[in-house]
């Protein structure tokens, strides 16, 4: 390829957090601080052909932060072709087309961290950065999008997030898809939770995934995650909610699920824009007393816009008795300090 047809992208962010966090002996909350890399990534970007687009990508998340193990990856590597304006086909390892913040990227987002809810969900069949193959496009002069995708899932041997069990077999593949809706003058650019101040747009979603037959030492599950998202900015105006749960059909039926709602306002003449959200989570344990809520505001700096930022958030996580991280803390309060190179 030419060298006009590729380009590297590098991005590093240090963070630094500061607040409640586990005593060594994980009795109790001490206010102690935390500086890492949060994440630091070299991409490269080439399009032989205007049809054709590939990235590979390579990072290390969480370098140096307490209690967290890391390492540099291969996250991304993979191949879109375009067949028609409509229908477009890509091979590879990258985010799975589900979840609107899950699939959005990690430099654009309003606040430093994505929702817990996301979280729970993107993982609940597998790794959701993962080698998949996916049919997408757009629609109606762009205002319908879709995405249908398949990919191993949960494979025997990998450590599943929610039971805290390791897959002992699994012989059937996982499926995703995703629908968008927009009205017409209302269609998303470039997919962002933070426009500072440019365009309009106004977007529902609907986007579930399944696999069956996932079997642990014990038990056989059949997994399905169903959720919806409406996101719309408008000038500096911003807002994003979005509702998932993950149903684990084993006989016991456990549904995870959660919610959050987020605003942002960029004032165009500072650079700055506060932010909040509000985010409700129940694991769905079978003792109960499961919910998390968390509190967040924030202030973010663009100094040349997503290339170059710093983001503060405040963060306060309430615990129902059952979820508590340290026994006896009903609450954690952190504050976050982030910043952007990318270039």
């Amino acid at each position: 390829a030419d060298a006009d047809d590729i380009k590297f992208k590098i991005r590093i962010q240090p963070r630094l957090d500061l607040g409640d966090h586990a005593s060594a002996d994980g009795s109790k909350y001490t206010t102690q601080q935390d500086l890492y890399i949060r994440r630091s990534r070299l991409e490269v970007v080439g399009r032989p052909t205007e049809d054709v687009l590939y990235i590979l990508a390579v990072a290390e998340d969480r370098a140096g932060q307490r209690g967290a193990t890391s390492g540099a990856d291969l996250i991304y590597a993979f191949v879109d072709y375009r067949l028609t304006p409509s229908v477009e086909i890509r091979a590879g390892r990258v985010k799975l087309p589900f979840t609107r913040s899950g699939w959005l990227s990690s430099s654009r987002l309003l606040l430093i961290e994505r929702s817990q809810t996301v979280g729970a969900a993107a993982s609940a069949l597998g790794s959701y950065i993962t080698p998949h193959l996916a049919l997408h496009g757009r629609l109606r002069q762009g205002t319908i999008g879709y995405s249908i995708a398949l990919m191993d899932g949960l494979q025997p041997g990998d450590s599943d997030r929610l039971s805290r069990q390791t897959v002992s077999a699994s012989d059937n593949p996982g499926s995703v898809a995703r629908v968008e809706f927009s009205p017409d003058g209302w269609v998303e650019g470039r997919e962002s939770e933070a426009h500072l101040g440019l365009g309009r747009h106004l977007t529902v979603a609907v986007n579930g995934a399944l696999q069956n037959g996932i079997e642990f030492d014990t038990r056989t599950e059949d997994r399905r995650v169903l959720g919806g998202d409406l996101s719309f900015h408008q000038g500096g105006l911003s807002f994003q909610a979005e509702y998932l749960r993950v149903n684990r059909d084993d006989g016991a039926q456990f549904s995870p699920a959660g919610w959050y709602a987020q605003v942002g306002w960029y004032l165009s003449r500072l650079s700055l824009e506060p932010a909040a959200r509000f985010e409700s989570y129940a694991a769905d344990l079978p003792g109960g007393s499961d919910v998390t809520r968390t509190y967040m505001a924030g202030l973010n700096w663009y100094r040349h816009g997503h290339d170059f930022k710093f983001m503060a958030n405040i963060v306060h996580t309430r615990y129902q008795r059952g979820v508590r991280q340290v026994d006896g803390a009903a609450s954690r309060t952190l504050l976050q300090l982030h910043n952007q190179v990318y270039f």
